[in-house]
């Protein structure tokens, strides 16, 4: 019992941050998820071999896995709530410059600490440095690889779902598969690094699903009861190779020339009564054609009668 109230407060409180930026502006909201994805991920890196919740006796929870849940649960969030390609290229850029700083911060440590110039008061052994560094290289490549799977995925299956709830759930459960997977992964990933057995895959897997069917619950509630994105997130083809490089000028100019032509094109429409032949303005009123004429292009009318009209009328004086 103990062991399921410190897992659900751990939920919790790795949830709050997610959610409690979409009470903010834009700018604001994405500063936030930017903060809290890294400060998730130096806590995975540090709470890898600092914690384990012991479940049973061979089987514990390892504490850099529910970090590693909440990290992908929180770039979930950052992608159906701000689609475009440059926020997604700024999140790879935060965490490589956060690996590097970290994998150098490590590695000058372990240096000093080999030439004894400092005294080791926390009695941190090498071998946890040197490991440490590895594995922060190897798990921003493989939070890289996992990133844009979740990308390919998102922009492959959610343009084929139309129903919100399946749409949803589907979701859902590509994130808790890719949480799965890097369970599998990241144990074998480390233990062929570093030849032994320091990760069990089994233990993995198992953590990777219950951390995600848990976090997975909460981007279903956040998919079903809050405004997001997603078909806006989907309805723009974008190459891949935009959310690792920004586009070039020319690129760039293009597609502004592309804007302004639609913008004409769309000004080139007149909304026109099938029946009446009235003329919808900008305000949404329908106007008669000449009035219409007359505020937009300045024009005076004098009015006559054409042959045809004419062939009319003369017919209903005979008639009468």
């Amino acid at each position: 019992m103990h062991v399921i109230f410190i897992i659900l407060i751990l939920f919790l409180i790795y949830s709050i941050p997610a959610f409690l930026a979409l009470i903010f502006s834009k700018e604001i909201q994405i500063t936030l998820y930017y903060v809290t994805l890294g400060v998730l991920f130096c806590l995975t890196q540090l709470f890898n071999t600092l914690y384990n919740i012991q479940i049973s006796s061979h089987f514990s929870l390892n504490g850099g896995d529910i970090s590693y849940s909440a990290l992908l649960f929180t770039a979930v969030f950052l992608f159906l709530t701000q689609p475009e390609p440059k926020i997604v290229r700024n999140l790879i850029y935060t965490f490589f410059i956060l690996s590097l700083f970290l994998v150098l911060l490590f590695y000058f440590i372990k240096f000093i600490i080999s030439t004894e110039i400092v005294i080791n008061i926390l009695d941190v052994p090498l071998e946890f440095l040197e490991f440490s560094y590895i594995s922060m290289i190897f798990s921003f490549i493989l939070f890289s690889s996992e990133i844009f799977l979740l990308l390919f995925l998102f922009k492959k299956v959610i343009p084929l779902i139309q129903k919100k709830i399946l749409s949803n759930l589907v979701i859902t459960s590509i994130y808790i598969i890719i949480l799965i997977l890097d369970g599998i992964l990241y144990p074998i990933g480390i233990n062929i690094l570093f030849a032994g057995e320091f990760f069990s895959v089994l233990n993995g897997i198992v953590a990777k699903s219950i951390f995600g069917i848990g976090f997975g619950l909460n981007i279903f509630i956040f998919l079903t009861f809050f405004p997001t994105k997603k078909f806006e997130f989907t309805a723009v083809e974008t190459p891949f190779k935009l959310y690792l490089l920004p586009p070039k000028k020319k690129i760039l100019v293009n597609q502004l020339q592309n804007a302004q032509n639609e913008i004409n094109t769309l000004r080139n429409i007149l909304p026109i009564c099938s029946t009446c032949k009235k003329v919808r303005s900008d305000d949404g009123y329908w106007n008669q054609v000449e009035d219409y004429l007359l505020v937009h292009n300045d024009l005076r009318f004098s009015h006559g009668l054409c042959p045809d009209c004419m062939a009319k009328l003369v017919d209903e004086f005979e008639l009468d």
